[in-house]
């Protein structure tokens, strides 16, 4: 098969993109220039890189763009939600950061849009895989090579953090790439060795970054699997098993719930989530203050100066950048509003790939129903939601329009989308 070459240097720039959201390459740069970066104005030199890759992303779009309109008008939450945040630099507190970053907002969502126009949802599970196993072989020659950089100080000691900005980061997509490679075993035998190979380093990856929140995800992943694959079963047999899973899973709960310290205590935490409780607290207390509409799409977390000061003040952590907290950081700025229709969305998404799962057993469907849960969860100890130049985001939205619209009889995924 010919592979053509505006092929490879169109796989090349998403795979690039994908890796610059991330933060790998702009935080090797900020590291090795050792600049500090304004909290208000930002880093320009990576403006400059995400401007360069908005207009690269335009201009694809343009190619496509009739069916580009009809892959980004599939979910009209998402575009509402967007919307507020745009919409929301007439109330912000600091009006001309806010609008700064609802477009670069837009740019993050227009990109996401446009893998989900371009790609199919095989090719989007391949594409994430592929790029992160390469993320995590980078990862391991930055450490063997550029240690200064790929490894770093943590609590007393040195820990990995592969070509990633934190070894937090590295853990969570090592977590999701790790659960991604073990969807794809069953449908590669011919390249099973480098699937295997690649969810070792990325198993191998996320212990060394000793992130447990990291580890936990990966779990929680895994435990997801079965009772996944128990819902393709036959009704007869899949009632009683996720009636089991049920169960289990409340049992669980409760003995976690019972012995909440002791669990902690295991994982290197204390009963405070170190310290991002009281940071909690105090946003809560705050957000009472604009329950509805909040302080304004990134109007609150600006230092000293800005409506942050309340909380930074009541903390020890006074350098903390958000809430720690996808969900508190969301109502922060966009109020309940914007909080209500992000998880509106996010239900429905939910159910729509129950549905896609109950209709193909595909495992792309899987890997939705995969993401989905691990967006949610690593939202409650990382500001992942609506997140400017921001990889998460951009996967949240990729993911989300690439479950397709299934009609009643319809079991297959809907087709005309090309990655060549």
């Amino acid at each position: 098969m010919k592979v053509r070459p505006a092929a490879i240097l169109h796989n090349g720039f998403v795979f690039l993109a994908l890796q610059l959201f991330s933060g790998a390459v702009i935080g090797i740069q900020s590291k090795l220039s050792e600049t500090e970066i304004d909290q208000v104005s930002g880093d320009p030199k990576a403006q400059i890189i995400f401007v360069s890759i908005y207009g690269i992303t335009l201009l694809l779009i343009l190619r496509q763009w009739k069916q580009f309109i009809r892959v980004a008008t599939r979910d009209k939450l998402l575009l509402l939600l967007v919307g507020i945040a745009l919409v929301s630099v007439s109330w912000s507190f600091a009006p001309d950061v806010t609008l700064r970053r609802s477009v670069a907002l837009i740019g993050t969502t227009l990109f996401g849009m446009y893998l989900a126009t371009r790609y199919t949802p095989s090719e989007l599970l391949r594409l994430f895989a592929w790029t992160f196993s390469i993320g995590a072989l980078l990862s391991v020659v930055f450490v063997l090579v550029l240690p200064n950089y790929g490894l770093m100080a943590y609590q007393g000691g040195i820990v990995v953090r592969g070509i990633y900005r934190h070894k937090n980061l590295l853990a969570r997509l090592m977590a999701l790439n790790a659960a991604t490679l073990l969807l794809l075993v069953p449908s590669s035998r011919r390249h099973r060795w480098v699937i295997w190979t690649s969810f070792g380093l990325s198993v191998g990856l996320l212990l060394l970054s000793t992130s447990k929140s990291g580890l936990v995800l990966f779990l929680i992943l895994l435990a997801l699997l079965p009772i996944y694959r128990g819902m393709q079963l036959k009704d007869t047999i899949a009632v009683p098993f996720l009636l089991i899973a049920v169960v289990v899973s409340g049992v669980s709960a409760m003995w976690l719930l019972d012995n909440l310290e002791f669990v902690l205590n295991s994982m290197g935490k204390d009963i405070t989530l170190t310290g991002r409780t009281y940071i909690w607290a105090a946003v809560i207390e705050k957000i009472q203050e604009r329950p509805l509409l909040g302080f304004g799409y990134s109007g609150f977390w600006l230092g000293e100066d800005s409506e942050s000061v309340d909380v930074l003040k009541n903390i020890d952590w006074k350098g903390a950048p958000n809430a720690h907290n996808g969900l508190l950081d969301l109502w922060i700025d966009l109020g309940f509003l914007g909080v209500s229709v992000f998880l509106l969305g996010f239900l429905m998404s939910y159910i729509r790939g129950l549905r896609w799962l109950r209709l193909t057993k595909s495992v792309e469907a899987l890997w939705v129903l995969e993401f989905l849960p691990f967006m949610l969860i690593d939202s409650q100890d990382a500001s992942n939601i609506l997140g400017q130049n921001d990889i998460f985001w951009a996967l949240y939205v990729a993911v989300v329009l690439s479950i397709p619209v299934l009609g009643h009889r319809k079991a297959q995924p809907e087709s005309g989308f090309s990655a060549g």
